[in-house]
């Protein structure tokens, strides 16, 4: 788990703690300033729309490399998740190729994943 994903699930737990959500933004930016972590910030929004997607459980976030590929992934996406309502944003850290995600399933065919495979086969057979 990273640090920006250890910081959204303190802001979501504060907040279901009965924490209003301004004042647990602000006491999460004072803390971010205080340790010098104010950066993650920037990270801090994309996962947390992910994960109210997920936690509602009506729809499923297809994250693409580009924006180009998002058609493709869309489509792609289709056959697993059916009928729900498919998000699409593009993802810095995919170096290619898309990811979806829902709340029980993870579909992920990014390039890193398959380079992985290849790494991984490769180190086995020597």
């Amino acid at each position: 788990m990273t640090k920006a994903e250890q910081y959204a699930d303190a802001l979501v737990a504060m907040v279901a703690r009965g924490t209003t959500p301004a004042h647990a933004v602000k006491s999460l930016v004072a803390h971010l300033e205080l340790r010098g972590h104010k950066r993650l910030l920037k990270r801090l929004g994309p996962l947390l729309a992910r994960r109210v997607l997920i936690e509602e459980r009506s729809g499923v976030m297809v994250e693409v490399a580009h924006e180009s590929d998002a058609a493709h992934a869309k489509k792609e996406a289709v056959l697993f998740s059916g009928d729900m309502h498919i998000a699409v944003r593009e993802e810095p850290s995919i170096i290619g190729g898309w990811r979806m995600v829902s709340k029980n399933m993870l579909v992920d065919n990014t390039h890193k994943r398959h380079l992985l495979d290849i790494y991984k086969r490769i180190n086995i057979s020597l």
